[in-house]
This record gives structure tokens, sequence and C-alpha cells, in this order.
């Protein structure tokens, strides 16, 4: 009978710090994409209602969102241009993804169009 006893404490560490490493780094990208995905659909729904509301209000009305999402304040300047029947509203925001080593900035334009 061989005595075994702590000898697998090395494969018992790997197989739970890989899976905790690779989800890490997923939240660290997703999350600024999510923000910003989830801004984009605010975007589409109040593009969709906005053919009887003045610009004033779908702006406030696309600030909060913003706000609560914690995106960057440049994401909260909301622009928007009617015209020939259409309603076209847009923003741009930066988002940085940081690593313990590495920072990369990503670059994000929601937009949304639609009949006013």
């Amino acid at each position: 009978m061989v005595n075994r006893r702590g000898s697998s404490s090395l494969g018992s560490l790997s197989s739970r710090l890989l899976p905790s490493a690779i989800i890490d780094c997923g939240v660290t990208i997703g999350t600024p994409f999510w923000k910003h995905d989830q801004c984009q659909e605010a975007m589409v729904q109040e593009v969709r209602f906005a053919a009887n509301r003045p610009d004033v209000v779908v702006k406030r009305r696309l600030r909060a969102p913003a706000d609560a999402r914690d995106l960057p304040e440049r994401a909260q300047n909301i622009r928007m241009r009617r015209a020939n029947g259409s309603l076209f509203v847009f923003t741009e925001s930066d988002a940085s993804i940081t690593f313990p080593s590495v920072v990369r900035e990503g670059y994000f334009a929601p937009a949304a169009q639609g009949a006013s």
C-alpha cells in the first residue's frame, strides 16, 4: 500500500486556479462591452418611443441609465439629430481594460436610429 497523502495538492490547486483566472479575465474584458451594449439597447428603446417626446426628455432619459452603469462622463453627452421624420441618437466614450501588466483603451460609439 502506497501512502499518497498530500501529493495531489498541486494538481488540486491548478485545477481551481486556472478556471478562476479565466473567469477573472472574462469579467475584466467583458464588463466594458456589456455596459456599452446596455447603453446601446437603452438608446434603441428610447428611439422607438421618442416620436412624441421632446429632445430634452429623451436626453434626460438616456443620461440616467448611462450614469447608473458607471459609464464615463463623456458617454453621458448624448447627441440627437431629427431630420426628415427620422431620429438619430448617438454618443461616444472610452473605456480602459486593465490587466496587471497591460492597459488597453477601447472606443465605444453606441447609436440608434428610428422614425420620429
